[in-house]
């Protein structure tokens, strides 16, 4: 009877030992999986952190058209590239007789504007993208044809301060924007300079205050 006791005893022992070494294995096996995908998050958050742009098919240059400008007489083509973390700088040239002749003046010449470009909100993976503020240089030379059917000269420069919104997402891309800044220079009788328009609002008239606004479509690369 003692001997049967002490058998089934063991076994009880030996069962629970067994028992407990499985806990043991499948918490260890549960604990190392966990471990292995927080380790496998980790080293892929760091990738994308730090792994280099052209790898990760990040786009930080744009070709763009103004949309607005094929209807006012003129056609303008900007390249905007990422050159800082959330800044970026554009260039546009534009050929002035190009389009809709909105004055009916004949205007033939160029016009060429410089901006740097603060992306407010961002990140590396789409630099391109987003709110902004943009100080920006802006000069137009041009002939045009006059009431008393001569040709005048219009040439002026503006210095800018716009806000706009990009979207630059997968290839596509749209901008808007709208600003005003100090404008000098000899102005056209239409006020309307090619790429800016002085004060000629609420029944006043300022020369020194140019205002601009457009709208851009282009693709990124």
């Amino acid at each position: 009877m003692c001997i049967v006791l002490f058998y089934s005893f063991g076994n009880v022992i030996k069962t629970s030992g067994a028992f407990g070494r499985e806990d043991q294995r499948k918490s260890f096996c549960s604990c190392s999986c966990e471990d292995e995908r927080r380790s496998t998050t980790d080293i892929t958050e760091y990738y994308v952190e730090f792994k280099p742009s052209n790898e990760l098919n990040v786009r930080r240059q744009a070709l763009k058209t103004t949309f607005l400008s094929w209807f006012t007489g003129s056609c303008k083509v900007s390249y905007e590239r990422a050159i800082f973390s959330r800044q970026t700088m554009e260039f546009t040239a534009g050929y002035i007789g190009f389009g809709h002749d909105k004055f009916n003046n004949n205007p033939t010449g160029f016009t060429a504007r410089y901006a740097h470009k603060f992306i407010l909100y961002g990140n590396h993976i789409r630099p391109l993208n987003g709110f902004y503020l943009r100080p920006e240089v802006i000069f137009s030379h041009f002939h045009y044809d006059t009431n008393f059917f001569e040709r005048e000269l219009s040439k002026m420069g503006d210095a800018v301060f716009t806000v706009g919104y990009q979207h630059a997402i997968h290839r596509f891309v749209a901008d808007v924007f709208f600003g005003g800044g100090y404008a000098f220079g000899k102005e056209a009788d239409t006020h309307y300079e090619h790429g800016f328009m002085l004060w000629n609002f609420f029944k006043r008239y300022h020369k020194h205050i140019g205002m601009t606004f457009g709208i851009k479509f282009g693709v990124s690369f």
